[in-house]
């Protein structure tokens, strides 16, 4: 449905899945690129933090989020959102530095040493 640009109709199928089963990943995905598709980045973030309810860890949701916040520019929000993801993948290279470029860019020298 989301491929036919059908919105409504790929949100309601989300949403009913998601009813069925709060846990769907998968249907918040389908929400988070619906929103994003439609350029309503807060709307596709608050789909985000959403599915984070019913799925606290799920690093893919985490991931996804972090990126909405970049394209939003909430330094801030992204910083906490790394570091949810540098607790479940705290040896992740990548993870690690990209936790220590937001913390410099948002003036934070010392966190971003600590983030190594």
């Amino acid at each position: 449905v989301l491929h036919e640009k059908n919105y409504k109709g790929a949100e309601e199928e989300a949403r009913i899945a998601i009813k069925k089963d709060p846990a769907n990943i998968t249907s918040y995905a389908v929400l988070i690129a619906l929103y994003t598709q439609q350029n309503d980045v807060p709307k596709a973030v608050a789909a985000a933090d959403e599915g984070l309810a019913a799925n606290a860890n799920d690093l893919s949701l985490l991931v996804m989020k972090a990126k909405l916040l970049e394209r939003i520019n909430d330094i801030e929000k992204m910083a906490q959102t790394y570091e949810a993801i540098f607790k479940l993948r705290p040896n992740d290279g990548v993870f690690r530095s990209d936790l220590a470029a937001l913390y410099l860019q948002a003036g934070k020298p010392a966190e971003a040493e600590a983030s190594r």
